[in-house]
């Protein structure tokens, strides 16, 4: 079992994240990942850097996905303990009071 980003992999989620609104190739991501300084990337490089992209992604989907469902079971216990039920919810939404 892995125990959590590797150094490849942390390198890449920096990249994403300096970038978000910037579209990347491979070789912009495996050059950024092993430090390649301009030099291409070998076949091996640009495979590994694709899988890592790959679980980071997938880490990434899991924990929002893991997010969502926390916020919707506080929402749940929240509505619970107030005593309002979803049907309230649904009239708000409607514009009825």
């Amino acid at each position: 079992m892995s125990r959590g980003a590797g150094r490849i992999e942390s390198r890449i989620a920096d990249l994403f994240a300096a970038t978000r609104d910037h579209a990347l190739t491979i070789d912009d991501i495996a050059g950024h990942a092993f430090e390649l300084r301009g030099r291409p990337a070998t076949r091996r490089q640009r495979l590994s850097a694709t899988r890592a992209a790959h679980r980071l992604l997938k880490r990434v989907r899991d924990a929002q996905a893991r997010a969502a469902e926390l916020v919707g079971q506080a929402r749940k216990s929240t509505e619970a303990a107030l005593g309002r039920g979803g049907a309230r919810r649904e009239n708000v939404r409607q514009g009825v009071r």
